[in-house]
Order: structure tokens, then C-alpha cells, then sequence
């Protein structure tokens, strides 16, 4: 039997399974102490047995998100360069033991977790533009006061009906989900949600919403807890819910939000019998009688343990409860004092919730201080440490400028926290940087002081003021110094690069000689040959060069002038005056490990500081992400073409790839007909700029026409000096993975393509 050619491709289009490609974003990196429970707790992967792709680590980190994504998690970390880890809580979590530096290529090394957030594909507008119900009197603990009248939310009283809600503030952080008494949220009949709260990717789910009229909710009789009932719907945004909501049925009915009550999980702790570490039992969910009315939900301990218990601790006046046993609720008057006073244990579960088993209290300290819900944002790219200051626009000075009532946190392009490393002067759009010297509190430390240095004039630390600090489980809130002199700034944590749209610029880096460097740290060195920085390049400490003691930074810049002649990334200052480099320093460099022998960016015996030269085209380049850009995607009938391409330095990313393809691909890929691949091999950090020619395959000739390419290896990643293509169909392609599109796309494009081909040779065999 004959077939004709769409009926054999429609075949091969069958054959595919239909998976989605899952995009994530970038953390940052973060401690793990090992201490149970840890802040991402489940292993749910481990690719470290020959299954990691060490030349494309991007691989591993794909499988990571796949395998997080299945278990319904939003957020995952890669530790010790394979494992994956995450947890139903990690959000939450993850940030727990505080930020690292022990992390490179996008992956944790040993104790330390390199953390993603999942993107949720779809356009959740829901999760972005919604309203906000956060008055104080909607929280189902609110008692009815008779001066501001009984409330609604029918759409007669001015609610907006069919919109998205998000509860938060006062309010609480959720819609009540369980019986509500009434005469409670400043209304006659209380609203509450009857069922569980949806995990991520389970999109938008309908649930019922009750109206109560109990005056007893934990007795529930005579159904008055579900009296009057509507229909709403509700989507788990990551952070935070929403929630469409009608207009209630009629007049004095409300809905409610969860009560204000907030936890943090502090870890879990030895108990002894004869002297409790906890000593009142404020409750015991294991059994139910007269004295103990609830029993516990083994599906659901967060909710019939945890919360209850933390409601108990909170109307005694207690800061720490622990769960023991899975179900009973200890605490104490000096619970602050006391919960630990036996050590720490392993004898709790290690994922959430997290619950005490025997001998052992899983312990929770309350947070009713608000600013870790109540704070301003610094989320500017130009107060990264480093954006390099432009002069051409206004110098950052926080002097006066900022709340001292107020708290701030950083986030987005500034960092995910402050600098903790002295920042070069003229960093973060300012001239004195300023950056945190002082340790890192736990959650339950609550807020701690600590210093922040600001550098000036070659001075790592020639201003020092005091501010306050909490760790709020997920993130660093800062009560900062209003008085600091002018031109001084706070600066964050951001990464240096930051990832944009396809060809948008980034302008983070002017130099004069086209390189810079920036720090990493300080190292030890244990003499032992070969030594981690193993060529000494100069020795400032002897005739006929010197160490300007009184501007070491001269010194430093003489070192990296000197390591760049030599075609050198890596290099470090040690015993003040000593220069060391060599051709892999950048994979030697930190190989006996951290040291605290170092001072004013200089390391002192035994030690080095580490630097690493940062190129411009390796600070100022384009992006090149788009998917269809990766040489295993198909073509498009748009066929995107690179005749209009601004020569400039570019870096292909996400799923386009990590590098520009190195190895002939099929015709009609990467999104077009003349797909163009790089022909030799990518070059080494040392090779510094290298010449290579661009091939474009077309009607089975591999290098059917070419073009020339700068390509720059910046240890981590390549940049490539690209021009516009020689004509149109031909496009610069990707090493992108292999990404499975759905069946209804792939016959989509697989009949664009046949009506392609169709017209094309028809008309090339017209006369």
C-alpha cells in the first residue's frame, strides 16, 4: 500500500509525546548547614551517578525542574553539582541558613544550594492583577464590634463581584478554610472555604464557600457551619493565593480571611521527660475526650496540629511551641530560653510538616512582627554591586534619603541581599559602597545587629555604621542607618549579569581598557605543589617593584594588568605583594578551600584573594535566548532570518543553548531554512579572543556559504562577535536540548511545512 507524504509524516508526528518545556529563573545561592530539617528537606533526584552532564551543566538543572515540577514543587536547588532538592514548602524555606558563595555554574558545590523558581507558562493574570482585602476586621479572629456595624460582600454593599482577591495584611494571608464562629470578620454570617488550598500546578480549582452561623464552630451542629453556600475558585500562585469571588448571597455575609497567626520552623530539639524542654502541654491532638476536644488529620498535620498549636501558644503569650509525639503542643513562659537547652535531635520528620516524633519537639517560633511583611523595596539594577557607577546620571545617595522607621529588603536585579564582600569604590551608582560585615542571624535569632563598611579611597571599611537585621525564613529585611555621608549607598547582591529579552543591551560595564576585575574572595593556600594560583606573575614585596601600602588597590591593579598580558582569567594577591596566576587558575583557585587570612582585598600568609578579570564583551553583550534559535528545532513558517542583526557581542541562553552549535545541523532547523553552526572548536579562557568561521548548511552542503566570528571564552560562558547574516533564510543557530513540542503544534507546523515545500518546488518547476 502507497501512503502519500502527509500521511507518513502525520505518522511520525504521533510518535512524539506530548511534553511542555519548563522555563525557571534564577535565586541565587544558598547555605545548607545539613541541620534537619534542611531548608530544601526532599532529595528528589540525584544525578551524580554518571548521569550529569559536566560540558552542559544547563542539562541537569532542566531535569531538576522536570523532576520538581512532577512532585508540584515551585522552587528547586542543584547541590554538590547532581542533587536535586526541593520540598512542598521551599519557598519558604529555602534561604533558611542564609546566602553562599559556594556555588558555580548555575549549580551548589557542598552544602550549599543553588536555587530556581519555576515560571508557570501560562498568562496567570490572576497572579499579577488582582485585588487586595487586608483590613484587620476580616481576619476570622476579629470580635464584632457594634460601633462599625455588621459588613458584607454583596455587590449591593459595593464589592466587586467576579474578581480575583488576594488576602494578605491583617487580613491574614488566606481565606479561612475551616468553620468559622460566628459574629466573627465584622459580619452576621461568616464566609470560609470548605476544602484544601491547590497546589501549583493544579491551575484554578472550584471550591465551596460556606457561610456560618455557629456560635461553636468546633461542635458544628445542625450544619450551621455551611448554612448559606456559593461557589468560588482559587489558584496557588507560588508565594500567595487568589480567589474569584461572586457576590455573596445576600446581606450580612463575608468572607473571611485565616487567622494572623504567622510561624517559622526553627528545627528540632531533644526533649527529656523528667525536665521538658518545653514544660506546659497547652494541647494533645493524639486523642480526643472531654479536655481535648480535636483529634488530629494525619493528611493534613499543618492544619489540625501546627496552626492549632500555634494559636494556643499565641493567646498564652508564649514566642515558641513545639510539636512532640506528631500531636501533642508544648511550650512555656521561657520557651525562648528553654527549647533547646537539650541539643539538637534527629528525631523528627524530615519533610514538611514538620512534627516531633518520641523524646523529640519539632520547635516553631511566632512572628508577629510585621516587618517581614511590612518593608520597601530595592530592586533598581544600579544598586547591584556590579552596575558601574555612569556619571552621566545622578550619583546614589542614601544619606537622608531613606525611613529609619522603615524596613528594606532587596530583590529582583538589585540582589536577593545586601552585599556581604567589599564592593569597589564607584559600584552601585554610587562613589562609597556599602557593604555587610556582621553574621547572618537564624530565623529564630530574631533581629540582630550588625556593621555595615562603606569603602572610600582605597579604604574597604573607612565608615562604619550599625543596623538591624532579621532573617524572615525566605529573605533579609534591614532596618537601616539614615545617617551616613553623602555619596555613600547600600548596594546589593545582584549578579553581575542579567538576563534580558533577545538582542536587548546590557550596559553594565565601561572601562577604558575594555577589561576590569571584580572579587571572589579569599582563599587559602596550603604551599603544597602544585599550588591552587601555582605561577607567581610578580612580586610587589621585592625590589625593584613596592607595595603602595597607602592605596593597596594600585597594587591589585598592577597584578591584573600583569595577568592579562600573561592571557591569564583568575588571579589572587597573597602575603600583601605576591601575584599569582596561571592557565587554570579559575579551576584551581579555591581547591584547599575558604580562608579567613585576608584583609583590605589582599590575602596575608598563606592565603590568597582572588580576582577574576571581567572582558567588556564579557560585561556588554546581547542575548540570544529565543527557543526556536536551538539547532534541534524545527522549522517555522515564519523562517527568522539574521540579515537585520546588529553586529555586536551576543550570548545564546536558555533554550536556544549555552553556545553558539559546533557541529553541522540538519537542513531546516533552528527556525529557518539555512541554519548556521560554528565550524572549530569553542576556545579555552587562556585562548582569549579567537577567529572561527560560520558555516550555513544548505542543500546538504555543510559550509554551503560562510562568514568569520570573534568568540570569547569568559569562563562560565562564550560570547560571540556576530554580524548580519550574508542574506536571508540564514540564521545563527543555538546547541539548544532537544525540546518535544505537543502534538497539535507539531501537525501545525508539520502542515505549514508541506504547504511550504508544496508551493516552493511548484514554483521552481513553473517555466
Amino acid at each position: 500500500m502507497m501512503y502519500s507524504p502527509l500521511t507518513f509524516v502525520l505518522f511520525v508526528a504521533l510518535t512524539f509525546q506530548s511534553t511542555v518545556a519548563i522555563e525557571y529563573s534564577r535565586i541565587g545561592c544558598y547555605r545548607d548547614t545539613l541541620v534537619k530539617p534542611r531548608p530544601l528537606p526532599e532529595l528528589i533526584e540525584n544525578f551524580r551517578g554518571g548521569r550529569v552532564d559536566w560540558n552542559n551543566l544547563n542539562n541537569t538543572i532542566a531535569a531538576c525542574a522536570e523532576a520538581a515540577k512532577k512532585k508540584g514543587y515551585l522552587y528547586f536547588g542543584l547541590q554538590f553539582y547532581g542533587e536535586c532538592w526541593s520540598g512542598p514548602q521551599a519557598q519558604l524555606t529555602y534561604a533558611r541558613d542564609g546566602p553562599s558563595k559556594n556555588c558555580s555554574k548555575g549549580v551548589g558545590e557542598e552544602r550549599a544550594n543553588f536555587v530556581y523558581k519555576i515560571k508557570l507558562l501560562e498568562k496567570e493574570n490572576e497572579c499579577t492583577t488582582y485585588r487586595v482585602l487586608d483590613s484587620a476586621d476580616r481576619s476570622k479572629t476579629n470580635v464584632n464590634t457594634v460601633s462599625q456595624g455588621d459588613k458584607c460582600d454583596h455587590w449591593n454593599s459595593g464589592f466587586v463581584r467576579n474578581a480575583w482577591y488576594r488576602f494578605t495584611g491583617a487580613a491574614g494571608q488566606t481565606m479561612a478554610d475551616e468553620c468559622v464562629q460566628a459574629g466573627s470578620c465584622q459580619t452576621t454570617m461568616a464566609g470560609w472555604m470548605n476544602g484544601t488550598h491547590p497546589k501549583v500546578f493544579d491551575g484554578i480549582q472550584r471550591r465551596k464557600a460556606c457561610f456560618s452561623s455557629e456560635s461553636n464552630p468546633y461542635k458544628r451542629q445542625n450544619n450551621k457551619c455551611c448554612e448559606r453556600q456559593i461557589y468560588i475558585h482559587v489558584r496557588n500562585c507560588g508565594e500567595f493565593y487568589v480567589y474569584k469571588l461572586p457576590s455573596t448571597p445576600g446581606c450580612f455575609l463575608r468572607y473571611c480571611g485565616s487567622d494572623v497567626i504567622d510561624y517559622v520552623p526553627v528545627g528540632c530539639y531533644k526533649d527529656i521527660r523528667l525536665n521538658r524542654a518545653l514544660p506546659t502541654l497547652l494541647a494533645n491532638y493524639r486523642v480526643k475526650n472531654a479536655k481535648w476536644p480535636d483529634i488530629l488529620d494525619w493528611t493534613d498535620l499543618e492544619n489540625s496540629v501546627i496552626k492549632k498549636c500555634a494559636t494556643k501558644a499565641k493567646e498564652r503569650g508564649y514566642s515558641f511551641f513545639g510539636i512532640q509525639f506528631y500531636g501533642e503542643c508544648w511550650s512555656g513562659s521561657a520557651s525562648q530560653s528553654t527549647y533547646a537547652k537539650h541539643g539538637l535531635s534527629k528525631r523528627c520528620t524530615t519533610a514538611a510538616p514538620y512534627v516531633g516524633k518520641d523524646h523529640a519537639n519539632f520547635v516553631y517560633m511566632l512572628t508577629e512582627e510585621n516587618e517581614c511583611k511590612s518593608y520597601k523595596i530595592f530592586d533598581d539594577a544600579s544598586r547591584s554591586q556590579f552596575h558601574v557607577t555612569n556619571y552621566g546620571r545622578p550619583i546614589r545617595c542614601d544619606n537622608g534619603q531613606l525611613d529609619e522607621n522603615r524596613w528594606y529588603r532587596f530583590t529582583g536585579r538589585a540582589g536577593n541581599a545586601m552585599a556581604d564582600q567589599c564592593v569597589p569604590s564607584s559600584r552601585c551608582q554610587t562613589f562609597g559602597t556599602g557593604w555587610y560585615s556582621g553574621s547572618y542571624p537564624q530565623v529564630s535569632d530574631g533581629i540582630q545587629e550588625g556593621d555595615v563598611c562603606f569603602k572610600w579611597d582605597g579604604n574597604c571599611c573607612s565608615k562604619k555604621v550599625n543596623i538591624r537585621i532579621r532573617n524572615c525564613s525566605s529573605f533579609f529585611v534591614y532596618k537601616l542607618n539614615n545617617k551616613i555621608s553623602c555619596q555613600y549607598a547600600y548596594c546589593g547582591n545582584g549578579h553581575c549579569l542579567i538576563a534580558a529579552e533577545e538582542n536587548e543591551k546590557i550596559n553594565l560595564f565601561r572601562d577604558e581598557e575594555d577589561f576590569h576585575y571584580e572579587p571572589i574572595g579569599c582563599f587559602g593556600d596550603k604551599l603544597d605543589v602544585p599550588r591552587p594560583l601555582p605561577l607567581l606573575i610578580r612580586n610587589y614585596r621585592s625590589r625593584p617593584y613596592r607595595v603602595d601600602w597607602n592605596n593597596i588597590n594600585n597594587t591589585i591593579q598592577a597584578c591584573a594588568k600583569e595577568v592579562k598580558k600573561a592571557g591569564y582569567v583568575y588571579f589572587g594577591l597573597q602575603f600583601y605583594g605576591e601575584c599569582w596566576s596561571g592557565p587554570h587558575a579559575h579551576l584551581t583557585y579555591d581547591e584547599d578551600g575558604k580562608s579567613t587570612r585576608c584583609v583590605n582585598g589582599v590575602g596575608k600568609r598563606m592565603a590568597n584573594f582572588v580576582y577574576r578579570l571581567v572582558f567588556k564583551e564579557c560585561k556588554e553583550y546581547r542575548i540570544l535566548q529565543a527557543p526556536d534559535r536551538s539547532i534541534h528545532h524545527p522549522y517555522t513558517p515564519s523562517a527568522p532570518c539574521d540579515i537585520s542583526l546588529k553586529p555586536s557581542w551576543y550570548r545564546f541562553e536558555g533554550r536556544a543553548g549555552t553556545a553558539m552549535a559546533n557541529s553541522c545541523p540538519s537542513r531546516f532547523k533552528c527556525g529557518t531554512i539555512v541554519p548556521g553552526w560554528l565550524n572549530g572548536p569553542l576556545p579555552s579562557v587562556q585562548d582569549g579572543i579567537v577567529s572561527r568561521e560560520i558555516c550555513f548548511n544548505q542543500d546538504r552542503d555543510c559550509c554551503f556559504t560562510s562568514t568569520q566570528a570573534k568568540v570569547r571564552n569568559c569562563a562560565g560562558f562564550y560570547v560571540f562577535y556576530l554580524r548580519s547574516a550574508p542574506y536571508c533564510q540564514l540564521r545563527y543557530c543555538g546547541n539548544g536540548r532537544i525540546v518535544f513540542l505537543s502534538l497539535g503544534v507539531i501537525l501545525t507546523k508539520t502542515v505549514f511545512y508541506l504547504i511550504f515545500l508544496e508551493k516552493r518546488y511548484t514554483s521552481e518547476a513553473d517555466p
